[in-house]
Formats: C-alpha cells, sequence, structure tokens
C-alpha cells in the first residue's frame, strides 16, 4: 500500500519505481540504459573485427581491384561475410532467448504473449547496424590505392 506521501510502495529507495496497486514497477530508464551499453559495446566489437578483418585481408582487396574488382564488390564481399556471422548467431540464440523469455514469465500472473516480430525487429536492428559499421570501415580499405597495400606487404 502506498504511505501517501508520493505514491511509493513502504519505504522503498531511490531509483525503484512507483507501486500500482501493490505492484513495485521498475524503473523506466533501467532497462533502455543497459540495453544501449549493451549496443554500444557490440558495435565497439563490431568494429574491431571489422578493423582486424581489412588490415589482414589488405593484399587481397588490393589484388582484388587491380583485377577488376569494384568498391561495390570489395563492400559486398564484407558485408556477406558479416551477415552469415549475425545470421548464424541469431538461429543460435533466437531459440535460446526465447525459452528463457517463456520460463522467466512462468512465474508471473499476467504473461505477454512473446512475439515473433520481436525477434524480427532485434535481428534487422543488428543488421543494420552490423552492415553500418562494415561498410563504413570496409569503404576506407576499397578506396585505398591498390599499390599502397602491395608496398605495406
Amino acid at each position: 500500500m502506498p504511505d501517501g506521501k508520493d505514491g511509493v510502495v513502504g519505504s522503498v529507495g531511490v531509483g525503484v519505481g512507483v507501486g500500482i496497486g501493490g505492484v513495485v514497477l521498475p524503473p523506466p530508464w533501467g532497462g533502455t540504459a543497459f540495453s544501449t551499453l549493451a549496443v554500444l559495446i557490440s558495435i565497439i566489437g563490431v568494429f574491431g573485427l571489422v578493423l582486424f578483418e581489412t588490415q589482414y585481408r589488405r593484399r587481397e582487396i588490393g589484388i582484388r581491384k587491380v583485377h577488376g574488382a569494384s568498391v561495390g564488390d570489395i563492400l559486398r564481399l564484407f558485408n556477406t561475410n558479416f551477415v552469415r556471422i549475425v545470421a548464424t548467431c541469431f538461429v543460435v540464440a533466437a531459440p535460446v532467448a526465447w525459452y528463457f523469455v517463456v520460463q522467466w514469465q512462468a512465474g508471473f500472473a499476467f504473461r505477454p504473449p512473446v512475439r515473433w516480430w520481436v525477434f524480427a525487429t532485434a535481428l534487422a536492428s543488428v543488421l543494420a547496424i552490423t552492415m553500418f559499421t562494415v561498410t563504413l570501415q570496409s569503404y576506407r580499405a576499397a578506396t585505398e590505392n591498390p599499390v599502397n597495400s602491395m608496398k605495406a606487404e
């Protein structure tokens, strides 16, 4: 029951949500902050992986350019590899996430259904962020003069 001052249940501290009908709700900013942090860390990881991959394959990119590959071909090569990685991770992670969400919801009286579009939206957003990051980093390597990559090796 709220104590009458500000609608907070009992003697809860700062950062705990407002009580409605005896139920304490989580703060609205908690999940968003951690989700944003997780996405930022994953973008940094993808950026590092792409940076490593482009430096590792620098000579290959130069040879492909000498043989007539366009910038689009090189970007498609890198994006295809990373889309396969994301798709494989999604195929493994989506059923596991669905199972754990269903098990977690089993302890609640009101269980909203786990919709397929939540997973599709997550896949689309991760693919968009990954492709943007890969394209941004790979573009620099693809537009570099092939002579420089051969000289550096």
